[in-house]
């Protein structure tokens, strides 16, 4: 049996050979009728650096993986025949000691000699209309994190010659991952209940509901193409995870990776990485500047669809600022009643078309210029720093596990405040702090705020734009 290297796969010279029980060529055979005879094809795998490499189906535990053929499983041989498209399903008969497979399949008697044909592996992943391979989202869907053949899907051509003459060495369509989840120290298994995985720009690739006993540790299959790639785990304890790990260049390669996620409560540090707390950050030579405040799509800026962050101190160095200098509504922001700002995911776009039209010297100005040394948000995929809209508040408060039909409870302040201080010290919402959003309520006219009162609980409402309230900026990514 053939082995593969951790992080290597060879690429194969194949060449077939084809014998038959016949020697008569193809198109003397009855047109329109089966061949009679069936045509064996032994196809020879060229050794390359030690071994005869082809597709990854087993794990043997050590980095490792057995990547021969195997008795009885079924290739597609797809070729056209006076307009009319077939499929042949060849079948591996034999695989001996050196990894040559021997494959049968029977096709049309018509078929001139030097026919072009693909070849696709596994047989399922031939299109239902005999026309190639079928596309990647079809392919990926039925991934359920386990390792086997239909995760290394191969797509050559050839010609029947009247054998089978490979031209094209069948490639590999995806790179295979080992992926272990682990909590964000990478100290503790993350079980998850389903797994997706995204593209840099937030398409989705292939999302796992993962079978028995692959809950932490899964095989998945992804398209080859240079990509960041975003993890997004709903874990069995019901939290949300996430994890991106940034310019990765897919080859046809067997990959071995612990994928270390974050959760609400984590931080987000001035190098762009995601640690436990601040005192992770600090160890590894790096600052804490915000922390994980919800997971998901928390903005309605597209470009942004991962989570939402908030600063761990107010801006403005601490002190009130007035959201506007009158009490009056302004076109172009976020407004409806109380009940419709529990909807309004507009901060990004709020700001900035207050800092537009009011400058910098009032709330959504002074969440925007909020800073810390190091950090440019630009550079770490995030948004710049804005005032949250009061929906984006109230994601907040659903993360951490407020209940939101029940906010005037002080036990939500303590869950608050605690969350904050188990990120960062001194991270915490000042007590009796009233804090601005970006939203309006158009009746009367006001602006959203939160409040935090300890004996009272959290208060959801609208107070006159021109009080002074403090800011606290949040970031998304």
């Amino acid at each position: 049996m053939k082995t593969m290297q951790f992080f290597f796969m060879a690429a194969l010279a194949l060449t077939f050979a084809a014998c038959s029980n016949e020697d008569n060529d193809l198109t003397q055979q009855t047109d329109g009728q089966p061949a009679d005879n069936m045509i064996t094809i032994t196809a020879q795998l060229a050794p390359k650096d030690g071994g005869a490499q082809t597709r990854a189906v087993a794990d043997k535990g050590d980095n490792k993986i057995t990547v021969d053929w195997a008795v009885n499983e079924h290739l597609a041989i797809l070729y056209e025949v006076n307009s009319t498209k077939y499929l042949a399903d060849a079948t591996i008969t034999a695989v001996d000691g050196s990894g040559t497979a021997t494959i049968e399949f029977d096709i049309n008697g018509s078929t001139p000699a030097n026919t072009d044909c693909t070849i696709v592996y596994p047989l399922s992943a031939a299109k239902d209309d005999k026309s190639g391979v079928k596309d990647y989202a079809t392919l990926l869907a039925a991934q359920d994190g386990t390792l086997n053949a239909n995760l290394d899907v191969r797509v050559g051509a050839g010609k029947i010659v009247p054998g089978l003459n490979v031209t094209t060495q069948p490639a590999a369509q995806f790179a295979i991952f080992k992926l272990t989840m682990k909590d964000i120290d990478g100290t503790a298994d993350i079980s998850a209940s389903s797994v997706a995985i995204s593209d840099q720009t937030g398409a989705t690739l292939t999302t796992i509901t993962p079978a028995s006993g692959y809950d932490k540790q899964m095989y998945v299959a992804l398209p080859i193409t240079p990509t960041t790639l975003k993890f997004s785990v709903t874990g069995s304890d019901s939290k949300q995870y996430f994890n991106m790990a940034s310019g990765l260049e897919l080859g046809t390669n067997y990959y071995q990776s612990t994928v270390k996620l974050a959760t609400v409560g984590n931080v987000i540090a001035a190098n762009g990485k995601c640690y436990k707390n601040a005192t992770t950050a600090s160890t590894a030579g790096t600052s804490a500047v915000a922390m994980i405040a919800y997971l998901g799509d928390g903005d309605d800026n597209t470009t942004y669809n991962c989570g939402l962050g908030i600063a761990l101190s107010d801006a403005n160095g601490g002190s009130m600022v007035k959201w506007r200098p009158i009490h009056e509504l302004i076109d172009g922001i976020s407004s409806g009643s109380l009940a419709d700002n529990h909807n309004f995911l507009n901060g990004i776009a709020d700001t900035q078309t207050l800092i537009t039209k009011l400058g910098n010297d009032y709330a959504a100005g002074k969440a925007a210029a909020y800073s810390v040394d190091g950090f440019t948000p630009s550079a770490c995929g995030c948004s710049n720093w804005f005032l949250p809209s009061g929906g984006q508040w109230l994601k907040f408060f659903a993360a951490a596990g407020v209940n939101i039909d029940a906010l005037k409870s002080a036990e939500n302040v303590t869950l608050i405040q605690n969350l904050m201080t188990s990120a960062a010290e001194g991270s915490t919402f000042k007590d009796e702090g009233w804090y601005w959003g970006s939203s309006q309520v158009n009746n009367p006219s006001s602006t959203i705020y939160v409040y935090f009162y300890p004996n009272e609980g959290l208060n959801f409402g609208g107070a006159g734009m021109t009080a002074d309230l403090y800011v606290r900026s949040f970031i998304a990514f």
